[in-house]
This record gives structure tokens, sequence and C-alpha cells, in this order.
């Protein structure tokens, strides 16, 4: 195993975890998240994980699809800045994988400027706006309070107040 300077280390309260009491795999991290380690909390609460590159890109929130035709006691994903995608698939942003009728790369929706829209992916199960079918490859825009319907599912678009 390479030195520990070159490993990504996870910390759980402030403390390393030692790769024999934990299934976590190693990888390498980068200098500036060595020296995050450096400066960790140790009496902190969360669990930190550090080396996750310099390619993480954080996104600004800026709202959210809600459903509770998921979950009778509601469920809620989080919409960020740029594209999110929603389908089945484990590459999408919002991964719904109870609804078989929903397409494995079903839809995107991106926030860009101040609004959101809203683009049918070609999926093989329509997608509606305001209960109006959204055509494949159509992109329609999207306000806060508008429903969404993907699969069987019905959700609610809230934006973020900013």
């Amino acid at each position: 195993m390479a030195d520990d300077n070159d490993n990504t280390r996870i910390f759980h309260r402030g403390k390393p975890i030692d790769d024999k009491d934990d299934q976590t795999k190693m990888t390498p991290g980068n200098q500036a998240n060595k020296e995050k380690e450096k400066n960790s909390n140790p009496d902190s609460d969360s669990t930190i994980i550090h080396g996750m590159g310099s390619n993480t890109v954080k996104r600004k929130l800026v709202g959210w699809l809600v459903s509770f035709t998921l979950d009778e006691s509601g469920r809620d994903f989080r919409l960020f800045e740029g594209k999110n995608k929603l389908g089945r698939n484990l590459s999408n942003d919002i991964r719904i994988s109870q609804d078989g009728k929903i397409s494995g790369e079903h839809a995107t929706l991106l926030f860009r400027g101040d609004s959101f829209h809203v683009k049918d992916e070609m999926a093989t199960n329509p997608s509606f706006h305001n209960d109006e079918e959204i055509k494949p490859g159509q992109t329609v825009e999207v306000k806060d309070g508008d429903t969404l319907k993907f699969g069987s599912n019905t959700f609610m678009l809230r934006q973020a107040w900013l």
C-alpha cells in the first residue's frame, strides 16, 4: 500500500478510521484535501471524507421536486443550478428506481439564469407539465408550483428563494 500521504483518509467524529476496521477502499486524494485533513476539527460530530479529488464542483441549490405519490409521507429531491437528470439509471441526479414507467434517462430539468426548464429525453412513456404532454425532445419552461408527471408519479416544482 502507498504512503498514507498519497491516500484518501476517512474521518469519523474527528478521528481517522483504520482501514482494517472499515471496508472502505482508500483512493488517491489531492494536495488541497491533505491541507483540509490537517485542519480538521477533532471534536466534530460529522463524518468527513477527504480526497474526493479536485474535480468536485459545488452547485447552488435552486429548488426541489416534491412528490406524495412516491411516498405518502412525501419525498423531495434537490435541484441544483445547471442540469439535473431524472430517470432510473444510477448515473442520474434524481434516481427513481421504483417506477417501471420511468425510463433510464427520462427527463432533464435545467436551471439557468432565474428559470427552470424541463426536457423530455425521448422517454418510452410521456412526461407531462401541468397535465399537458411534453413531446419527445421538447423543452418547456416550468414555474414555481407547476406539476410534472414522470411515469406513474406526480411532482411539484418548488423554487428556492434566491
